[in-house]
């Protein structure tokens, strides 16, 4: 077997594979044998080849939907801060806004118990 996975007739050969006399294979002429090699060898090397493809498309398919993932989860995440923004500038205005109301009220307050300390003495 070579680098890129095809498979080599010598390297079948030179395997371990055991055959008994009595199989009916054994009749076959050197010729069939190496014809029938090489077509199992040819098919071999397709479904390799193949199956390199399929993997190739499989992973463009997954980052494509890796990216597209990637790009709602960024769209989603600027929504979520174009919110808390809102929320956060409407939360200071409520804040600076009731400032203004508890000090003037303070102020209310103030001046009513100065009047009844006045109007007591």
């Amino acid at each position: 077997m070579t680098d890129d996975a095809s498979y080599r007739l010598y390297d079948l050969i030179n395997s371990d594979f055991r055959m008994p006399v009595s199989d009916k294979d054994f009749e076959i002429s050197h010729e069939q044998l190496i014809k029938v090699c090489k077509i199992l060898l040819y098919k071999l090397n397709l479904a390799t080849k193949k199956n390199a493809y399929e993997r190739g498309e499989l992973a463009n398919m997954i980052n494509e939907r890796i990216e597209k993932i990637e790009s709602m989860t960024r769209s989603n995440l600027s929504e979520v801060n174009t919110f808390l923004h809102t929320v956060h500038a409407d939360f200071e205005n409520f804040l600076h806004k009731h400032k203004k109301e508890h000090t003037s009220v303070n102020m209310k307050l103030l001046k009513v118990t100065e009047d009844l300390s006045t109007a007591i003495q």
